[in-house]
């Protein structure tokens, strides 16, 4: 199962990574944001085989329902958005059925290691612990975090006048560690 589960998550990748390229930036203590980089995902020479899929005739995505433009229930109460045309797209061009888990995200990628889905489709960070549990594609999106500040402070913002401010981020998110230390 867990060969099967590489096989598809490298599937994803290729399907992602000619298809999504979103500029970032950094943001430094002196708050002068550099130029925009557009970062290169996709290597033209990557090839692999499709993998044996004669006995996997289903697959099951985990997501989350709350992640606007990726993962999220329109005003009719449909799930839309990026990962679930994306997962159509995958079961599709596989010639799969496609069923998909919403799950709240702090519970999503225990339900997949606990065989509860085949692929997580969301914006799991890359670190020791998650690398330990799963395997992943390749990268072929960045969506790095962003401080506001208003037009007359922004060249005088700096990272260290945040202690003791009330600050959102979502708790467990790799903003919410940034935040922390």
């Amino acid at each position: 199962m867990k060969n099967l589960i590489i096989k598809l998550a490298f599937i994803v990748s290729l399907f992602l990574s000619g298809a999504l390229f979103i500029s970032s930036a950094a943001l430094f203590n002196s708050g002068a944001a550099l130029a925009q980089i557009t970062p290169n995902l996709f290597d033209p020479a990557a090839r692999e085989q499709n993998p044996d899929l004669r006995n996997f005739r289903h697959s099951v995505f985990n997501k989350c329902a709350d992640y606007p433009p990726f993962n999220y229930r329109a005003g009719s109460g449909e799930l839309v958005g990026f990962n679930i045309d994306l997962a159509n797209a995958i079961c599709e061009n596989l010639n799969l059925g496609c069923t998909m888990q919403i799950w709240p995200w702090e519970q999503a990628a225990d339900a997949l290691e606990d065989f509860q889905g085949d692929a997580l489709i969301a914006g799991l960070a890359i670190d020791f612990e998650s690398g330990a549990r799963f395997d992943f594609s390749q990268i072929y999106m960045m969506l790095p975090g962003r401080f506001v500040a208003q037009n007359s402070g922004a060249d005088e913002f700096n990272t260290n006048g945040l202690t003791g401010k009330t600050i959102g981020v979502r708790k467990g998110s790799a903003h919410y560690e940034f935040i922390r230390r």
